[in-house]
């Protein structure tokens, strides 16, 4: 284990550090990311472990276990870094997994121009919870990688294969693939005999899905009172995607 320790903000670990969190540019330029969050890290450092770590002191006795850089930092740092109220103290920054298309697919889910973090990173989640591997991200989307998307994931993001992509790419990649569209004028999802292979499509908050007409397609509907008018993504994609593998 090897700790230094951080005095300033001004400190170009610290610019970087800061960067990472909030430039998607920078992010990718760099090939790295920054996590946030003591009992997310906890957890992830078992499994994977980060380039290096960021500690107000205090964190040091949890994370002894971990062998590599460690920096020190004040609560004044651990500000600046953060993008919570009321931050922990507790970073790391990984290496952006690098993922390519798969030869085949099971089951996928492909996220069409979705925006809120909140959502893409409760559907990564529940996309894992479910067995899935593979989660392809439609553009414009929002970034898998922001740092709101990685808390509500909570770790799903290092054990699933991520993919921004287009539908022409998409398409090129896996030939004909099953498309299950959840849909307020689909067929009720309850009627549906999945294939082996399949991928589930959610479209954007506000306008849904756009497939190319050329790909064959199948909607889904989720019955529900008429007092509700619709259900939010995230919460329409885990219904689904327990119906879905239910009935394989």
């Amino acid at each position: 284990m090897s700790i230094k320790r951080i005095t300033s903000t001004s400190n170009d670990i610290v610019k970087h550090a800061v960067r990472l969190q909030k430039e998607k540019s920078y992010r990718t330029a760099s090939n790295s990311v920054l996590v946030e969050g003591k009992n997310l890290l906890l957890d992830l450092i078992k499994k994977k472990p980060p380039i290096r770590l960021f500690l107000v002191e205090s964190l040091l006795p949890l994370f002894q276990q971990f062998a590599g850089e460690i920096f020190l930092i004040d609560d004044q740092i651990a500000k600046k870094m953060s993008l919570l109220e009321a931050p922990e103290g507790c970073f790391a920054e990984y290496p952006l997994p690098q993922h390519s298309f798969p030869q085949s697919i099971e089951k996928g889910l492909i996220l069409d121009r979705l925006q809120d973090p909140g959502n893409v990173g409760t559907l990564l989640r529940t996309a894992l919870a479910f067995g899935l591997e593979t989660v392809f991200f439609i553009e414009p989307c929002c970034d898998p990688w922001n740092p709101k998307v990685i808390r509500a994931a909570k770790g799903a993001h290092f054990e699933l294969s991520l993919i921004t992509t287009s539908w022409e790419e998409l398409t090129v990649h896996i030939q004909n693939p099953t498309l299950f569209v959840a849909d307020l004028e689909g067929e009720d999802i309850g009627a549906i005999s999945p294939t082996p292979s399949w991928l589930l499509v959610l479209g954007n908050e506000a306008h849904g899905a756009v497939i190319p007409p050329t790909l064959k397609k199948s909607f889904l509907r989720i019955p529900m009172s008429n007092k509700v008018e619709s259900l939010n993504v995230a919460q329409a994609g885990a219904i689904a995607l327990y119906c879905l593998t239910s009935n394989m």
